[in-house]
């Protein structure tokens, strides 16, 4: 009896139709009139008839105005647990519906199911889900612990004795300081417990949940509406209370409602199953009561309250059940599908709906090396083509060069065009949707573009480009690429004129030459940097009408990284935040360490050479000593990779203003390990693999060229002027 009964109350609320929608709607009113005839009991029939008699029908007109601002607020709360830290979007229809059927909250089957259920028709993963949905209840709450906070701060220093101590003093102690240790909390250890299991990953869930909540505060500023709208939301909740005591002429004072009603909402409407039924006509009377109020008036108020805050709404939300349910049913137009991510315990490939799935591109070097005679672990290891300790930082996606470029494109005969064709791929199938760095998964972000590097530094190049600039337009508040836009980062500032931005009576327009744009006839747009009257800038534009000047890069290295000087001409742009904004960013420190990520990448894959040599014949013991020494290199950067991004996650918005010094000192670190393998591979296999091994010998010129990303001692002697200024904590 027991189980079918717990798994008829198991399915959502959204999914039942007909009798069971029926019943359930039959269940909350027999709650509802239940808790409040119990309570009217409790406060005497004839008591709760005699504050009725004298109702002012015009507070209840109030009352139900309070219901749409309650709305209004609620739904700007919602919108911003959605897109902080680039969660995932929906359309204004069915985000109508979602808020509808949440402020209702007789649909949300109780703790944030709904909101999960929404997040992940969305696009979210199951965990993104799941921390989103307590963010969002913790929004809740929080917000409404600061106001009754401050109400409890003030009848204290007022004096006054309703409501008594007991109520005031812990709400007057307690939020603030538990916000401040929940909110360090979150920072220091939400990445340390996060790939765990048990009990250490639920609470890495919860503290993610909480970071989430911390960045809305912390930057008032960008999430206003957010925060703003939960407090319209309660603002509008509390007084509608008051509306409510007000019609049977009880006037409470605005500090002591608030403290009776932020105790008494034990379980707001979203998380109490039914919407609450019941539930919150048992504990806000009592709490409004000990805060001073008759309790036959907050009997009968609360009870007027809850009746239209909960059913009025209900019919709408009735109404959008259709909606609802298409939302889950229609996944894939949505949004991307995500499978379970790293913060997930471990993520599957990433594609659009509808695309063939990605065909892994053959890593050359390692495709002819043979068994080796013996079943020594480590030579086991090899011939899978993986080093000891190396595989660190990377993911099973791998990037096709199947595919070719619309008709309209300017890359079919050129050398790089099969490149050109790969990247235009996997943008399409959506295999470049990365995490944003500070997203909680910048490690997963770089263990993408680490292998794509491993295949084709210049592919790499030319995603490190495309991702950046979308992290880039995040950070900077502007639109979201169009879908299968391809983007560059077009930012280099050597010596000589240059790029200018004048303002015109037509918007902005950008003239000269820009050099070193990476993707001059692959991408579709670029974010470039120039010189404008009020600073350096940086825009957006167009790549459709440029010209790329032939033969500006002649060079064997990184050729196929499509990197040529383009002119401007009279070029229509749009700015993408104030002057000097692209470089005071926290993430321009943040991409600066993601390059170091290719870089190890192209040298991982540099290594992997000497390691397919060594697993398929004897090459003596010095090959094997630069072996050895090849591993300790990579092992070292892996470990400063996986380290700079848990620093990251934990401090995106750098306000330990550590950004920069992490930034040089992993680039230094990488670039010189690259050096070091590419050295000692050489050394230890001479000149075959560079006269004879295309793949080889591309990698080890491409990453020569793009090492020098890295501006050497210029850069080391920065790292040392910082290094000079604070404690090294060597």
């Amino acid at each position: 009896m027991l189980v079918p009964l717990r798994r008829w109350i198991s399915v959502p609320h959204m999914s039942r139709r007909g009798a069971g929608l029926s019943l359930l709607i039959a269940l909350a009113v027999l709650l509802q009139l239940a808790a409040g005839v119990g309570l009217a009991y409790v406060a005497g029939f004839s008591q709760v008839s005699a504050a009725l008699g004298n109702i002012r029908w015009v507070w209840l007109v109030a009352l139900v105005g309070a219901l749409f601002v309650s709305f209004a607020g609620y739904y700007c709360a919602y919108q911003g647990i959605f897109r902080v830290e680039e969660g995932p979007t929906l359309s204004r229809r069915n985000m109508r519906a979602v808020v509808v059927a949440g402020f209702s909250g007789f649909l949300a089957h109780g703790r944030g199911a709904l909101d999960r259920y929404v997040l992940e028709a969305a696009g979210a993963s199951r965990r993104d889900a799941q921390v989103r949905a307590t963010a969002l209840a913790g929004l809740e709450q929080g917000v409404l612990a600061v106001g009754v906070c401050g109400a409890a701060v003030a009848i204290l220093a007022s004096g006054l004795a309703q409501p008594p101590p007991g109520a005031t003093v812990p709400w007057a102690v307690i939020p603030v300081p538990g916000f401040l240790v929940a909110f360090w909390a979150a920072g220091r250890y939400r990445a340390r417990f996060r790939d765990r299991a048990g009990w250490r990953g639920a609470l890495a869930s919860f503290l993610d949940s909480v970071y989430l909540i911390r960045v809305l505060f912390l930057r008032p500023h960008r999430w206003a509406p957010a925060l703003l709208g939960m407090a319209l939301f309660w603002a509008a909740e509390a007084f509608a209370a008051w509306a409510a005591l007000a019609a049977l002429g009880v006037r409470m004072s605005a500090a002591a409602l608030i403290v009776g009603f932020g105790t008494g909402m034990v379980f707001t409407r979203r998380i109490g199953p039914l919407g609450g039924a019941g539930v919150l006509v048992l504990a806000l009377p009592p709490a409004l009561w000990y805060s001073g109020a008759p309790l036959a008036a907050a009997v009968a108020g609360v009870f007027a309250y809850q009746v239209l805050f909960l059913w009025l709404p209900m019919p709408v939300a009735l109404a959008l059940l259709p909606t609802l349910r298409a939302m889950g049913e229609q996944r894939g137009p949505l949004a991307v599908h995500r499978d379970a991510g790293v913060t997930d315990h471990g993520r599957g490939q990433v594609h659009l709906p509808g695309q063939p799935a990605p065909v892994a591109v053959p890593n050359r070097a390692l495709a002819g090396a043979k068994s080796a005679p013996d079943v020594c672990p480590v030579r086991r290891r090899a011939a899978k083509g993986t080093l000891e300790g190396v595989e660190m930082i990377s993911s099973s996606r791998t990037l096709t060069t199947t595919g070719v470029l619309g008709g309209d494109e300017r890359a079919s005969s050129w050398p790089g065009a099969a490149t050109a064709a790969a990247f235009a791929h996997a943008v399409r199938s959506g295999r470049l949707d990365l995490p944003l760095p500070g997203s909680g998964r910048t490690r997963e972000r770089w263990a993408v573009l680490a292998d794509l590097a491993g295949e084709d530094l210049s592919l790499a190049r030319l995603a490190e480009g495309h991702t950046d600039a979308i992290a880039i337009l995040a950070e900077l508040g502007a639109s979201p690429p169009a879908a299968g836009s391809r983007w560059g980062v077009w930012a280099a500032q050597p010596p000589g004129p240059g790029l200018t931005a004048t303002r015109t009576g037509h918007g902005w327009r950008l003239d000269g030459i820009k050099q070193y744009c990476s993707g001059a006839r692959s991408c579709t747009n670029a974010l470039v940097t120039a010189a404008a009257p009020d600073g350096k800038r940086l825009f957006t534009a167009s790549t459709r009408d440029l010209s790329p000047v032939p033969g500006s890069w002649p060079a064997t290295g990184m050729a196929a990284s499509d990197t040529l000087d383009v002119e401007f001409i009279n070029i229509s742009a749009q700015p993408v935040g104030e002057p000097g904004s692209y470089t005071d960013r926290p993430g321009f420190a943040h991409g600066g360490a993601g390059v170091a990520a290719c870089w190890y990448g192209g040298a991982r894959g540099v290594g992997r050479t000497l390691l397919a040599a060594a697993a398929g014949r004897e090459v003596g013991p010095h090959a094997l000593a630069h072996l050895g020494a090849v591993d300790i290199a990579l092992h070292t950067a892996r470990s400063a990779l996986d380290v700079a991004a848990a620093e990251i996650d934990a401090d995106p918005a750098d306000l330990e203003n550590g950004g920069r010094l992490r930034a040089l000192r992993l680039r230094a670190l990488v670039e010189a390990t690259a050096t070091e393998v590419m050295h000692r591979v050489g050394r230890a296999l001479g000149a075959g693999p560079l006269s004879h091994d295309e793949a080889h010998s591309r990698r080890v010129a491409d990453l020569t060229v793009y090492l020098r990303q890295h501006h050497a001692e210029r850069d080391l002697a920065e790292l040392g002027a910082l290094v000079a200024r604070c404690d090294p904590t060597w």
